[in-house]
């Protein structure tokens, strides 16, 4: 069931269906980024860009956005999640949104999708690597990004441990 629409907080959301714990939660609570979003919301004004690195389902993005009218670039490498990410933010009224498939890491590493458990698509983790395969795809530095999508007010990283590797 990798198309379920939820009605939440902030309108309908494309998920994965009940196998998965965020769109449990999104079924039940109908949010689930309320304490980091309120947190972001005091720190992220409306003339910021703000970057939603590890964005899986963008319910950062959406209830941020919907908070206040600001630019987000929402940043996901996994590609299982990546259409609905992009389903959920192409709406245009939760303000100025970009979605990007991107892998995100140390300069010039490559990264394959590791750890993955049904039950839980927003704890996928990626191995990174020196050399590439053929499953691996370009991971993206916080430099390269900035190059190509301009430099962000307010970083919001949630990417499983690879946070430190990403800043470096």
């Amino acid at each position: 069931d990798l198309d379920l629409k939820i009605r939440t907080a902030y309108g309908d959301i494309s998920t994965l269906g009940p196998n998965d714990l965020i769109s449990r939660a999104l079924m039940e609570y109908g949010e689930w980024s309320l304490f980091e979003t309120a947190l972001a919301a005091r720190h992220a004004f409306d003339s910021h860009y703000v970057w939603d690195v590890g964005a899986f389902l963008g319910t950062f993005s959406i209830a941020l956005g919907s908070a206040r009218s600001r630019r987000i670039l929402a940043v996901e490498g996994n590609p299982t999640v990546f259409p609905l990410l992009s389903r959920n933010l192409s709406s245009g009224r939760f303000g100025e949104m970009k979605a990007v498939n991107e892998v995100v890491g140390p300069p010039g590493a490559h990264g394959s999708l590791r750890r993955v458990d049904p039950r839980n698509l927003g704890a996928a983790t990626f191995e990174f690597d020196a050399v590439a395969s053929d499953s691996a795809a370009s991971v993206r530095s916080l430099r390269s990004l900035r190059q190509q999508y301009g430099h962000p007010d307010f970083i919001k990283l949630d990417i499983e441990g690879s946070e430190l590797a990403f800043l470096e």
